[in-house]
């Protein structure tokens, strides 16, 4: 027997994921962007679940550090040239913007180079939407656009290190990989907790696909690898327990 707590609850849980359920299209992307989209919605002011979402949001979501002009300049590119990309552009970016500001703060953790990880993590993706037309891997495709974009620009094993871990990205790295190793836990992590809600959410247009989204989301936490860093656990554990809040109301609202 569902009480009227449980049932209020998961009826303001739909809500969240109506309002979730962008279509990736619209330019929504910063956490000052969601903090806005879901201030629009009076029924999550009302209940208490946008502030809630927000909260556990802005734990989850680390500052992205720019470290270099290089590095500012190649973000304003990607920017630009997924914005013209058809599908779901704006989760893709956000994505790639969470994962970047994650990894770097797992490389100051372990001291690794900023620069290296942060091209590492703007580039991982950046083949995603490309991917559906091609045919070809994203990771391949990412591995490639960091090679034209960075011939000439950096040294040519700093360039090596990118594209060996843009391509190994959806796997887990050699442990000498640190590189590597940051950006797998990084990517992971997205997948999970709130910002894995809006990473797989987002992009889709109704309450039946943002259903599938969260049950995605539920099934990455619960078959969640074993970190590569030791730093990532700290920031796992939290996005475990936002897992275990959510897996208790979907049921009423996600057959």
């Amino acid at each position: 027997m569902i009480d009227n707590r449980t049932r209020r609850q998961s009826d303001s849980l739909r809500a969240l994921f109506d309002t979730l359920a962008t279509g990736g299209r619209e330019p929504i992307v910063e956490i000052e962007d969601w903090r806005d989209h879901l201030a629009g919605n009076r029924r999550l002011n009302r209940s208490g679940v946008g502030r809630w979402f927000m909260t556990a949001l802005r734990h989850e979501w680390m500052p992205l550090d720019i470290p270099t002009p290089l590095c500012a300049a190649l973000t304003d590119d990607a920017t630009s040239y997924l914005e013209t990309r058809p599908g779901p552009w704006a989760t893709v970016l956000g994505h790639i913007l969470r994962v970047a500001g994650t990894a770097g703060w797992l490389a100051s953790q372990r001291g690794i180079d900023e620069e290296t990880v942060y091209l590492t993590a703007l580039y991982h993706d950046l083949g995603k939407l490309d991917e559906w037309d091609t045919g070809v891997p994203h990771a391949e495709l990412g591995a490639r656009y960091a090679e034209r974009d960075l011939t000439g620009e950096i040294s040519a094993r700093k360039l090596l290190t990118i594209t060996e871990a843009i391509r190994v990205h959806p796997d887990r790295p050699p442990p000498s990989w640190l590189a590597a190793r940051a950006l797998h836990d990084a990517d992971k992590l997205d997948k999970i907790g709130a910002t894995g809600l809006i990473r797989r959410i987002s992009k889709m247009e109704d309450i039946e696909e943002a259903c599938l989204g969260a049950d995605r989301t539920l099934y990455e936490a619960e078959t969640f690898p074993r970190p590569c860093l030791a730093a990532s656990t700290a920031l796992l554990q939290p996005k475990l327990a936002f897992a275990r809040t959510v897996e208790r109301l979907i049921d009423e609202i996600c057959p």
